[in-house]
């Protein structure tokens, strides 16, 4: 998958991912310290996402049927989060 390889480093570690959109993301913080976030959009709506990362909160709006990547740069990642909510 595209958004794998593009993305996720190689070291990469998974971060754990809750709340309703969990089924259809995963998350992995790269050692440089990135968090990469991969979600599907199954709906043929658009949809409203908030992603939490400890104090972090990001509202993204998701295409009908898609598949999204989210990069979080580590400036803006809590070192200590362990774990994406919102979804």
């Amino acid at each position: 998958m595209k958004h794998l390889g593009n993305f996720v480093e190689p070291g990469a570690s998974v971060l754990g991912v809750a709340g309703h959109w969990a089924g259809n993301a995963i998350a992995f913080r790269n050692p440089n310290g990135t968090v990469i976030c991969l979600v599907r959009n199954p709906f043929q709506e658009k949809k409203r996402v908030l992603v939490a990362l400890g104090p972090l909160r990001v509202t993204v709006m998701f295409s009908p049927a898609s598949f999204n990547t989210l990069v979080l740069p580590r400036q803006a990642v809590p070192k200590r989060a362990s774990g994406l909510v919102g979804f």
